[in-house]
């Protein structure tokens, strides 16, 4: 096989730069070891600052972003007890954020680019890149137990972190900067009325929550993120939630409300996804 580019990984990064060659008329194939079903379902972030949306729309791939987006002109700060609204398109000249999650993204330039005649390798297995320092490197894998390799001209590695692109580079050519910090992110995806139509951030002895409306279901949903140092899911899951809920800083009433009618339908934390059915009351 060869190609100009070869893209190891069809997250937001590959995919769009896929797309971004095939404008200038530059050829390129994509690898992804997971199934097209998996990368679509996958959750994933949710909002979009107003040059990722404009770049969407300038390459043909917004149609959908702009039906079934949210817009949202601000975010609503909290902290101390007091909610502060932060007028985000009155400070930047108009700019907003839309609420359109980064997996519809996915489904969204997946479907673009195979439109268009792309190419993308789904359960890619093995991957490995190599001749690095020639002027063909390659790319070998698997596919569908066959062992393939891919003669490129340059290689793209948008794998993230944990991809087979960066531990490839030579150590002497690679420099890394990290940053650990000392907490986690825990996500509940609940069928509950939406708190608010904007964005909430809210700062608490406790930890860091975010609540957001989720736009992939008809019933609007009700997203709350919670960061806590000390927490580690040592007891069931249900009263860890149940306690989280209870120690928020909103309105009694708002707290009632989510207790009546929010169903956790799935779960997520920072570690390791966790997408499905969600048997747990908070009742």
């Amino acid at each position: 096989m060869r190609t100009q580019v070869g893209i190891i990984g069809a997250g937001p990064a590959g995919l769009l730069l896929s797309h971004l060659l095939h404008g200038e008329g530059i050829e390129s194939v994509v690898l992804e070891n997971r199934s097209r079903a998996d990368i679509e379902a996958t959750i994933r972030a949710g909002v979009l600052e107003q040059g990722t949306v404009d770049l969407l729309k300038a390459i043909g791939v917004g149609e959908r972003m702009q039906r079934e987006g949210a817009v949202h002109h601000g975010i609503e700060l909290r902290f101390a007890g007091r909610g502060h609204r932060i007028d985000l398109s009155e400070l930047t000249g108009g700019k907003a954020i839309t609420v359109y999650a980064q997996h519809e993204v996915i489904k969204d330039l997946v479907a673009a680019r195979l439109a268009a005649g792309g190419k993308i390798v789904f359960e890619a297995a093995e991957v490995s890149v190599h001749d690095f320092d020639r002027t063909t490197p390659k790319i070998r894998f698997r596919d569908a137990g066959a062992s393939k390799e891919l003669a490129c001209d340059f290689i793209a590695g948008c794998d993230g972190f944990h991809g087979v692109c960066r531990p490839a580079i030579p150590s002497s050519a690679r420099t890394e900067y990290t940053r650990v910090y000392p907490f986690g992110w825990f996500g509940i995806l609940t069928q509950a009325p939406p708190s608010s139509h904007e964005l909430i951030y809210t700062h608490h002895a406790r930890g860091f929550a975010l609540a957001r409306r989720d736009l992939r279901h008809a019933t609007p949903l009700h997203a709350v993120r919670m960061v806590d140092r000390r927490h580690r899911l040592e007891q069931p899951l249900a009263l860890v939630i149940r306690d989280a809920l209870e120690h928020r800083p909103i309105r009694r009433d708002r707290f009632e409300q989510l207790n009546r009618f929010a169903q956790p339908i799935a779960i997520s934390t920072g570690a390791s996804p966790v997408n499905g059915t969600f048997p747990v009351s908070i009742s």
